[in-house]
Formats: C-alpha cells, sequence, structure tokens
C-alpha cells in the first residue's frame, strides 16, 4: 500500500491552525516573560559578589600572637563586670587585651565600661580602666600624669608588679614598664619616650571624673642641665662612633655599644 506524501506549508492559512497553537503561544509568553524578569531573587542571593580583601603587610610571629591574645581576651571580657570577674589576670595580660584598641584623643573621661565597648580611647581612659581592674583583684596601683613642654601623658604604676601601664606600651610584647615607683624615675621614662623634658608629676585619682591630686613634684633647674647634658653628651657619641666607621655609618658592634651608653646615662 502506497501512501502519498504531501508536504504541509509552513504557514497554515487563516482560520486552519491547530488547537493546540493557542496553548504553546500561552507557554511561549510565559518563557518571555520569565526571561525578561530575570533570574530569581533567590539566586541572586546565593552567588554573592566576590569582595578583595585589602592589601595588609607583613606581621611578625609575636605581632601575631598577641593579636590573638588580644582578641580572646577582648572577646571574653564583653564588659567590665566580665573583666572583673576573669581568674588569673595579671597586669601584663591586661594589656595585650588591649593591643588593638585604637587611640582617640577625648576632652572628657570614659567610664570604663564606654571604653571596652567603643574599643577606643585615650591614655587616661586607659589608666583609669586599669587601675579600677587592678585594685579589684588586689593590686596596688597608682595613677601618675606626667606634664611635659607640649604632651601631657598618664600611665597606671603598679606596686606588686614593679613597673607602671603605658597606653603607647599596650602592644609591646612586655607592656610593663619597669620603675621604682617615684614620680622622678616615672616622669623621666615617660618624657625620654617623647624624646622631651618634664615639668611636672603628680600622683591623682578621678572622683566623678575629676582629677583629685595627692603628690606634685617639679623638675628643678639641675634636672633640666643634668637632662641637657646627657642628650648632648650622647649626641657626641653617637657623632664619635659614625666618625669612626669606615663608611659614616655605625657598625653593629659600635650601635649596641652606644645603646648600652645610652641606657645607662639615662637610668
Amino acid at each position: 500500500m502506497l501512501i502519498r506524501y504531501t508536504p504541509r506549508p509552513l504557514r497554515s492559512p487563516p482560520g486552519n491552525l491547530p488547537d493546540s497553537a493557542s496553548i504553546i503561544l500561552r507557554y511561549y509568553r510565559l518563557i518571555m516573560s520569565t526571561l525578561a524578569i530575570g533570574p530569581r531573587p533567590a539566586l541572586c542571593m546565593a552567588i554573592p559578589p566576590m569582595r578583595r580583601r585589602a592589601p595588609q603587610g607583613r606581621r611578625t610571629p609575636w605581632a601575631v600572637c598577641l593579636a590573638l591574645i588580644g582578641a580572646v581576651v577582648a572577646a571574653s571580657a564583653g564588659g567590665l563586670d566580665d573583666l572583673l570577674g576573669q581568674k588569673d589576670l595579671t597586669p601584663e595580660s591586661l594589656a595585650h587585651g588591649f593591643a588593638h584598641f585604637a587611640f582617640e584623643l577625648a576632652p572628657q573621661l570614659q567610664e570604663p565600661e564606654t571604653f571596652l565597648q567603643r574599643h577606643k580611647g585615650d591614655c587616661a581612659d586607659y589608666s583609669n580602666l586599669a587601675s579600677t581592674v587592678l585594685n579589684h583583684r588586689g593590686y596596688t596601683t597608682k595613677m601618675v600624669v606626667v606634664m611635659m613642654a607640649q604632651q601631657t601623658h598618664v600611665v597606671c604604676f603598679v606596686k606588686e608588679a614593679g613597673g607602671f601601664l603605658d597606653y603607647n606600651h599596650r602592644a609591646d610584647e612586655h607592656p610593663l614598664i619597669p620603675s621604682d615607683g617615684s614620680l622622678e624615675d616615672i616622669a623621666n621614662k615617660v618624657a625620654r619616650d617623647f624624646r622631651s623634658q618634664w615639668r611636672m608629676a603628680s600622683a591623682f585619682h578621678y572622683r566623678s571624673g575629676a582629677p583629685v591630686y595627692l603628690d606634685s613634684v617639679f623638675a628643678t633647674a639641675a634636672s633640666d642641665a643634668r637632662a641637657t647634658t646627657r642628650a648632648e653628651t650622647r649626641k657626641r657619641v653617637v657623632s664619635a662612633k659614625k666618625l669612626a666607621s669606615p663608611a659614616g655609618t655605625v657598625g653593629p658592634v659600635q650601635a649596641s655599644t652606644a645603646m648600652v651608653g645610652d641606657q645607662t646615662s639615662i637610668n
């Protein structure tokens, strides 16, 4: 039996469309509408754009360790009560917990709770908090303000630890600066960091946010003259060492000798 094949025209004449054409046309419009809307919001949220991290400088192993210690202490110290309740807290471990805090000079003293929550403050905020926490832990502390020619700085001396805590050294490997506790010794070491001469040093404490001074010492003309003489002597020693080196630079042995002489003359 032969079947005769008759090809259908590509375009049917009007009025002769099959019944399924309307259904196909509906699906076609639905597909076009979906493509016009675009991908689903859920898909956009599931594939977020990649963000480039800002390049960071190389960090020494000690810096990484201190940052980790600071992060652990800060995470466990959600507030002042949590910090007061920490066991085996020492002045050095307390200082390491503030290694990541930023410096912000404020006209008024921040309460310890505010300082902990904001993660930023100045030397007075840090010394006040350290004195509050360490006194609670049984340490004997003394806050000292050192007034220099152009700067004023506050530190917290800890009697049992034999040194003072300085906000500028909170990220050091050993943040406790040795001192005999006298106002003159603390003032000399603070002024040395600022490369300045101190004028007055006072022990004080805060009462309702205002300082109450307990004891003060003033730098005498003789101490200023001695400080000037020491500075001039150090300059002459360093200059002599540079001239003695062949290329006008200080060698390792000469540099260490100059540093030892510098520390001996200051202390």
